[in-house]
């Protein structure tokens, strides 16, 4: 594959196929598996017992099972961690040897490529065949307000944190999965301390995912994901709604300025 600017969102998938696929990941996702349909895909986040988030996911229909659709670079500790899990269930974990973009490839090469809608305006494209391609879709992914956990933000949000709840990433009434008890819990306490909110940053700054954004000399929230536009910085930030009203900065006190995502988040009408 050609070389990659930074922040460039790659993506891979595992392969998860068996007689008892559908009930294994029940146990361990998000959502509701049951409710995957052949034309579009399903997101989901997968968790450790204690409700953080270690990959958010979209499942897609495979002739051998179900596709995972993660960021590559987390592809090895997923299948490794599911594998945890597998016990007698009749599943095989694969990392799927096929290609996905997040974006329509352009290129001479892409033929029999399959496009899975995600919403009205995103969608995933899915071949079997690896060939190389120029794509790069992260701001438009930023700009809808979906985030991609990696490997330096792992472990460090709860599900609603990254607003899954509002985009359907989350069923309140499929039932037990790893980290279900504590996604629960946040959920029926009521309002929740922190939301990931679209922010933009000048060109010229540096950002990363999981940077930290503060205010003054406190930290208010982790940079999830950025991409840069031309001579601004689109990012993703999960951060305390407590700060709000405040001036929040980068890590190198670079200011940055809200904007607005394409959803609503409910604490935003009466934060304190």
């Amino acid at each position: 594959m050609t070389s990659k600017p930074a922040h460039q969102l790659r993506l891979g998938a595992l392969l998860v196929s068996g007689e008892d696929t559908l009930s294994f990941l029940q146990g361990q996702l998000s959502n509701d598996v049951s409710g995957i349909g052949e034309d579009h895909s399903l997101l989901a986040s997968i968790s450790n017992a204690k409700g953080r988030v270690l990959a958010v996911m979209y499942l897609v229909k495979h002739q051998h099972g179900l596709l995972l659709v993660l960021p590559e670079e987390l592809t090895s500790n997923i299948k490794n961690h599911l594998q945890h899990f597998v016990f007698r269930a009749k599943v095989s974990i694969s990392i799927w040897q096929g290609q996905v973009f997040a974006d329509r490839p352009d290129s001479t090469e892409a033929k029999g490529v399959s496009q899975i809608p995600v919403d009205s305006n995103l969608a995933l494209y899915i071949s079997e065949q690896q060939f190389e391609a120029e794509t790069d879709a992260s701001s438009l992914w930023i700009s809808s307000g979906r985030p991609w956990v990696l490997a330096t933000t792992q472990e460090q949000f709860v599900a609603q944190m990254l607003n899954l709840d509002l985009m359907g990433g989350i069923d309140w009434n499929k039932g037990c999965y790893t980290g279900q008890e504590i996604i629960a819990r946040t959920h029926y306490l009521g309002k929740h301390k922190r939301r990931m909110l679209q922010f933009e940053a000048p060109g010229q700054a540096a950002v990363a995912p999981g940077d930290p954004i503060v205010c003054g000399e406190k930290t208010a929230g982790t940079v999830v994901n950025a991409a840069k536009n031309s001579d601004t910085w689109l990012m993703l930030a999960v951060v305390r709604l407590s700060f709000l009203g405040e001036a929040f900065a980068l890590k190198d006190g670079t200011p940055i300025s809200g904007t607005t995502l394409p959803y609503a988040i409910p604490e935003l009408d009466d934060s304190d």
